[in-house]
């Protein structure tokens, strides 16, 4: 009889509702810890992962010397300019998408200006 307990990985979690268990190999996740946190009726945002997973998957980048934010354009091959207005639009639209996914449709209620501006100052600090 084997008495060595199986390790726990977090490939296989015990609780599917384990929220440790749940950050995969995800790099984002691994780094700046889950988009949101769910306790009960509270939802909180986890904003430089958030921001993180903003830029990667938006390919967004900011630009210290040229004071502007930029977003990879894959049909031109290049990174073009965008406004703080383009960003903080992009900011929100990917909040929804966060929502969406993780069947949180109540995050459309967090979506403010001054939120989406403290993600792109993570933003700015990622990629600084």
């Amino acid at each position: 009889m084997d008495t060595h307990p199986t390790p726990h990985t977090t490939s296989t979690p015990d609780d599917p509702d384990d929220l440790a268990a749940q950050i995969t190999s995800d790099p984002i996740q691994t780094e700046f810890g889950p988009l949101l946190l769910i306790e009960e009726k509270k939802i909180s945002l986890n904003q430089i992962a958030i921001a993180a997973g903003y830029a990667q998957k938006e390919r967004v980048a900011y630009s210290p010397q040229k004071r502007a934010y930029f977003r990879y354009n894959e049909a031109e091959g290049f990174w073009g300019g965008q406004s703080q207005q383009e960003a903080i639009r992009g900011v929100t639209g990917f909040l929804k998408q966060i929502g969406d996914a993780h069947n949180v449709p109540q995050i459309v209620t967090k979506r403010t200006q001054a939120l989406a501006k403290s993600i792109l100052q993570f933003v700015e600090g990622i990629s600084s």
